[in-house]
């Protein structure tokens, strides 16, 4: 296809995207910004109850297409 890229243009990033958001979250780490075993809710102060004992190190390990709903609409 022949299509301009635009400011709106989408892409379809799929698991390409996850080891490098994986990589940036482990860097963050390394450079003590961040602790991947930290409750979610420590950085997103205001996520459902349901996510209390919700780690990063949880979000970073969940596979695509698990059961996982616990995101808020």
């Amino acid at each position: 296809m022949d299509i301009p890229n635009s400011p709106t243009t989408k892409f379809r990033l799929g698991s390409d995207y996850q080891t490098i958001h994986r990589g940036f979250h482990l860097l963050l780490e390394e450079r003590g910004k961040l602790n991947i075993n930290d409750p979610v809710k420590k950085y997103m102060a205001d996520a459902p109850p349901a996510w209390d004992k919700v780690t990063i190190y949880n979000l970073l390990t969940q596979l695509p297409n698990s059961s996982f709903t616990g995101f808020p609409d």
